[in-house]
């Protein structure tokens, strides 16, 4: 099982064929259920990102920008881009990446149940009316 977002490149017939044929199956969390359906995006890449982005630009800022000899922006350098994962990582306490993991709907029996049966994705509507049930009989 591999559990996706609804990003273009992860429908793509391809991809589809490629999960197909190495007998994984594909679910597809439907747009808008990020929050509910994917906590660590919520909990962990999302501050990680966030702490990113002021260094980059920061980086951007100082000084006259190198370019490469046919006139690119030169990249920043796979020294100070392991800095910045490490100072990013070091700002995430440790309980953040436990909670997502236990409030996971995808412990649940509803997506047990949905995985056995369903060979396509829930409607939203009826996704989050699931998981709002989910979450009221299995609270963390």
């Amino acid at each position: 099982m591999l559990v996706l977002d609804a990003f273009q490149c992860h429908l793509a017939d391809s991809v589809k064929r490629l999960l197909r044929d190495s007998r994984t199956e594909l679910i597809i969390i439907p747009e808008g259920m990020t929050s509910q359906l994917q906590p660590l995006d919520v909990c962990i890449i999302k501050p990680f990102k966030d702490h990113i982005r002021p260094l980059y630009r920061e980086w951007m800022r100082s000084g006259e920008p190198e370019v490469t000899p046919d006139g690119r922006l030169k990249r920043a350098s796979p020294a100070l881009l392991c800095a910045w994962i490490a100072e990013a990582w070091a700002c995430i306490p440790e309980a953040r990446f436990v909670v997502p993991l236990k409030s996971a709907p995808f412990q649940t029996h509803f997506m047990e149940r949905r995985m056995r049966c369903c060979g396509r994705t829930l409607p939203t509507r009826e996704l989050r009316k699931r998981v709002r049930q989910t979450r009221t009989t299995n609270k963390v």
